[in-house]
């Protein structure tokens, strides 16, 4: 650049117009700072606009991760990990209605821990906390397959449900889970039942009609629940809705 104006100088000394090559050098001055005002003003909005776009896209990420969040707290019992009695009901109904347009088998087992009053009075808030946590775990790991669902259904009440599982089945899945629950081991010594703390179990099993309605199974199991307590409780009392 500098051999380039080096030769205009020459050049314009030669025909005498210096003032044309002072005006011209500014002239060139000038274009290149223009030029470079102006890449500088491109690369400054070319930059704004990258991060204004990747700024969206994690708005957007912390958006959809929040809605994950909330989804999750309002279909969960914080305590417990499980579902809670709305999404229970609400997973309920639509297999339901999977089960009476296939004429498929459903089962409801309802759990209710034996004097569970008795053991949050003597041993605490706390210590009532950690037995429906541990009892939330022993749940989770029954209902794993497609449809399946274990929910808290209030207090120490709990609920699963078992699509496509006929009655014999979930007599075997309600007697395993009073024994999971008793080998726990977590000490019980106001119990009436058992040294340990135990769990009474309801289980219905029936094939929906369009006649039927899905609190008709629930009713029944709770019914069969409060036989199994009658019967002195930590058993599993079952009943076929068809027989």
């Amino acid at each position: 650049m500098m051999t380039l104006v080096a030769g205009l100088y020459l050049q314009s000394t030669q025909t005498e117009l210096p003032m044309d090559f002072f005006r011209f050098v500014f002239l060139f001055a000038l274009i290149n700072v223009l030029g470079m005002f102006c890449a500088y003003t491109l690369e400054r909005h070319r930059r704004k606009d990258f991060l204004q776009t990747h700024l969206l896209e994690l708005e957007a990420q912390q958006l959809e991760a929040l809605g994950e969040q909330l989804m999750l707290l309002s279909t969960t019992d914080s305590l417990t990990e499980l579902a809670n009695r709305r999404y229970f009901q609400e997973r309920f109904d639509e297999e339901w209605r999977r089960a009476t347009r296939d004429g498929t088998p459903i089962s409801i087992l309802l759990l209710d821990v034996d004097e569970f009053k008795a053991f949050n009075d003597n041993y605490g808030h706390q210590a009532g906390d950690r037995c429906l946590a541990s009892l939330g775990r022993v749940l989770k790991t029954m209902a794993r397959r497609s449809g399946e669902l274990a929910a808290r259904y209030g207090g120490e009440e709990f609920i699963l449900l078992f699509p496509r599982v006929s009655h014999e089945e979930a007599l075997k899945l309600g007697e395993t889970l009073c024994k999971s629950v008793r080998e726990l081991s977590i000490p019980h010594g106001y119990s009436r039942a058992a040294k340990v703390v135990t769990a009474s179990v309801g289980v219905a099993t029936c094939t929906p009609t369009p006649q039927m309605a899905p609190h008709e199974l629930i009713t029944l199991a709770d019914k069969c629940l409060y036989r199994a307590k009658d019967a002195g409780r930590d058993k599993c009392v079952a009943e076929d809705k068809a027989a």
